[in-house]
């Protein structure tokens, strides 16, 4: 039996990955997965056994749990606001260093397709979700941030690093960059960071 190299495992997902993100689960073929990675369909299933199973691993090695986060779960001496500033600031820094995974969340989570890998990531978005609005409610209670509703709070945090990855050929034209990937700069990452928090503050700080 063949030992298993782990960078040829990683090198197939990251090929899967960004084929995924291109054309949709259905659309990207065990055969094309295997031709675009320079390998045979065999060492796929060797690696994977199946495509539900390949796609379940680029997921998992992804996304994030925030409760596994002590920044968040076990610093008692930070703040709420500190808190959510510093979850800001990873989600801008996940969206940018992985930015074809998130194309593949955002397509699948609007398919009606069912399988184990979307109700974990179903899972995990609405415990991740439930953390932060957690969060907002405790700091309103304890008076720390201003009132806000919690679970709108929640959609607009989101929504703004989603609306980047998603319209990067818009944003490109809005910010007026030379290309898509100046769109992912290490100076519009911190940008887009400085304009998150800015608005956090105007939106919780007292």
């Amino acid at each position: 039996m063949k030992e298993l190299q782990p960078e040829k495992r990683e090198h197939i997902m990251d090929v899967a990955e960004k084929l995924f993100a291109e054309n949709g689960y259905d659309a990207a073929s065990t055969r094309k997965i295997a031709s675009e990675a320079n390998v045979n369909s065999a060492m796929i299933a060797y690696y994977f056994g199946s495509k539900e199973e390949l796609y379940k691993s680029i997921i998992l090695r992804r996304i994030i749990s925030l409760k596994s986060d002590k920044n968040i779960t076990e610093n008692k001496e930070t703040s709420v606001l500190d808190k959510i500033l510093y979850i800001a600031d990873l989600y801008v820094e996940i969206f940018f260093n992985n930015r074809t995974f998130h194309k593949i969340m955002f397509r699948e989570m609007g398919m009606t397709r069912k399988s184990e890998v979307m109700s974990i990531v179903k899972d995990r978005w609405r415990n991740n979700f439930g953390l932060i609005i957690d969060l907002i409610e405790k700091g309103i209670k304890k008076k720390e941030i201003k009132k806000v509703d919690p679970e709108l709070f929640v959609m607009t945090l989101m929504a703004i690093p989603r609306t980047y990855v998603l319209s990067e050929v818009l944003v490109a034209d809005i910010m007026k960059t030379k290309s898509i990937d100046a769109v992912y700069s290490k100076d519009m990452r911190e940008r887009l960071k400085t304009y998150m928090n800015n608005l956090i503050k105007a939106m919780l700080e007292k």
